[in-house]
């Protein structure tokens, strides 16, 4: 149980629809015939898209700072970073980009269940966040240790310490 990126805790798309599997076969099994539904916060391994690589043949463009811009991106090109991403991010805010179903939904909706994403940053809303902000302010209670083994028991301790009704 380690954070960061390329550590065992760390929970990628995959890791996610896997565990949406485990899930769905457990209510498939024990609760069948009920209606069911999983609530994600908004972490970017609940959100990914699928994105279809297609081949657009491409010519230079003109940046609105009147910089050209080569579209080839090889060894001799200059990107000027800024506009490039402005340009680009502008793409994810169009309706065909912003309004793509997560490839957990997708997943999720190919078996059944329907998912629901809470509010962006919004705690007092999301009993996801208000679980992990009760077992933070648990975790700082115990005595700080640079010891992997006592991080990792005072860890799972804060989150045994969860009470039900925090979740609801």
């Amino acid at each position: 149980m380690h954070s960061r990126k390329n550590k065992d805790g760390y929970f990628t798309n995959d890791d996610i629809l896997k565990q949406a599997d485990e899930a769905m076969d457990i209510l498939q099994e024990d609760y069948s015939g009920m209606e069911h539904i999983f609530i994600y916060d908004n972490a970017p391994s609940h959100l990914k898209q699928k994105y279809e690589k297609i081949k657009i043949p491409m010519t230079n463009a003109t940046l609105s700072n009147g910089h050209p811009q080569p579209l080839y991106f090889g060894p001799a090109s200059t990107v000027y970073l800024e506009e490039w991403i402005a340009v680009v991010g502008g793409f994810f805010t169009q309706p065909d980009f912003a309004n793509a179903p997560t490839l957990l939904e997708t997943h999720c909706a190919a078996h059944g269940f329907k998912v629901i994403f809470l509010l962006k940053f919004h705690y007092e809303l999301n009993p996801i966040e208000q679980c992990w902000r009760y077992a933070k302010w648990l975790y700082r209670l115990f005595l700080e240790s640079s010891h992997e083994n006592m991080l990792e028991k005072n860890a799972l301790e804060a989150l045994d310490a969860i009470p039900l009704s925090s979740m609801c």
